[in-house]
């Protein structure tokens, strides 16, 4: 259980940005759920903040009235239920930010989306239980609940055949489709939502209303769909709890049965504080991730450079100017080799970091797997301190 001792947070104005602009802000690849959160950013945040936002399998985004970070900022993130039951320590990264004027408030509102780099299995089990925690919360209060993924579904067209469509989001009271076809209101549409869990998920529902909107894949139309009719296999109204199993249906789908090939797309870039981020943990997530690039890092006047091909350090130098590249040691006399430059930086608790994504031409002078170079320069650090 988190240690946040605050029971309230200051009252303010609720800060909201359309769910359209949100998501063309965050791509994510999971489905993703609405809740509060206690959130702790390193570097930015002197202490929790109760902020609204979603969060999915990938990443979270959260909606306040002043900055997060750029994209491609590094932060470690203490993150927690709104009952402080369940909590996550992680790195994050910036993915994607958006502000825009809020003409009530007269503000710049400001969306971050932050992914998660999560390099343990302890993290992603602890993450798994943060988000069942908050479908649990969530679904005692059905009123709230909005679940935002694309599930395919197929439907009947203009001409009678079968047709795909995909779900935009999700109430308790009603589906938000989007077609290519317009729907006729009054009307009652059947479907099935797909599910990789399982057999298919047959629904019916009756047309309220719908518009026309430029989709993710060109003009489209949005189509709300009123749950109050709407029908399970078992021909029992979609009705009271009835309602809440369907959605636990599809939370369960969309958030805990992500499809194999949702692995995350390659960092560009990546950068961050020393004082908030450990480079060990960094680290690890890029062997994880098998990343290829160059860390830079600099302290002061002092700056050096890790090379990593496919997650594996494979060799580190200092560059002694600011315009010139990292040396080899046969370039740089007394220089005492790649491991002693690792002990040294692991040392560096200021300053600044910069991953950068590329291929690396260079031997490996380290001859050893990340995680067990990480072990050994640890015990070797700790022997000297004795």
């Amino acid at each position: 259980m988190v240690d946040f001792t605050s029971e309230c947070w200051p009252p303010s104005p609720r800060y909201f940005l359309p769910h359209s602009m949100m998501s063309a802000m965050e791509r994510r690849r999971g489905g993703r759920i609405d809740a509060r959160f206690w959130v702790e950013l390193s570097g930015i945040d002197s202490a929790p903040e109760l902020r609204k936002g979603n969060l999915s399998p990938t990443g979270i985004y959260l909606e306040c009235d002043r900055p997060l970070g750029e994209p491609g900022a590094v932060h470690t993130m203490q993150l927690a239920t709104v009952d402080h039951q369940v909590s996550l320590k992680a790195l994050v990264r910036v993915a994607r930010s958006v502000t825009r004027p809020n003409v009530w408030q007269g503000v710049r509102l400001e969306g971050v989306g932050f992914e998660f780099l999560l390099a343990e299995e302890a993290e992603r089990s602890q993450l798994e239980q943060l988000l069942r925690h908050v479908v649990k919360l969530q679904l005692q209060k059905m009123d709230e609940l909005r679940l935002d993924h694309r599930f395919c579904v197929h439907l009947a067209g203009p001409d009678g055949a079968k047709r795909q469509a995909v779900v935009h989001h999700m109430t308790a009271r009603g589906i938000t489709l989007e077609t290519h076809w317009p729907l006729s209101p009054g009307s009652t549409v059947c479907f099935e939502i797909e599910l990789t869990a399982g057999q298919p998920l047959p629904i019916e529902a009756e047309v309220a209303e719908f518009r026309h909107v430029e989709g993710p894949s060109g003009p489209c139309f949005q189509t709300e769909l009123l749950l109050r009719n709407a029908r399970l296999p078992s021909s029992e109204p979609l009705v009271g709890p009835s309602i809440a199993g369907a959605i636990e249906v599809l939370l369960e789908e969309s958030l805990f049965h992500l499809p194999a090939n949702c692995s995350s797309p390659p960092k560009d870039q990546l950068r961050g504080s020393l004082a908030h981020i450990q480079l060990p943990s960094l680290l690890v997530f890029l062997d994880l991730e098998r990343h290829s690039g160059v860390i830079t890092v600099m302290q002061g006047g002092r700056t050096a450079q890790l090379f990593l091909r496919e997650g594996q350090i494979i060799d580190a130098d200092r560059v002694t100017g600011p315009r010139e590249k990292a040396r080899h040691p046969s370039e740089a006399p007394g220089h005492d080799g790649p491991r002693a430059l690792l002990r040294e930086v692991f040392h560096w608790n200021e300053g600044e970091f910069e991953f950068a994504v590329g291929p690396v031409a260079r031997a490996d002078r380290l001859q050893v797997g990340t995680r067990a170079l990480l072990l050994d320069l640890a015990r070797e650090i700790d022997e000297h301190g004795r």
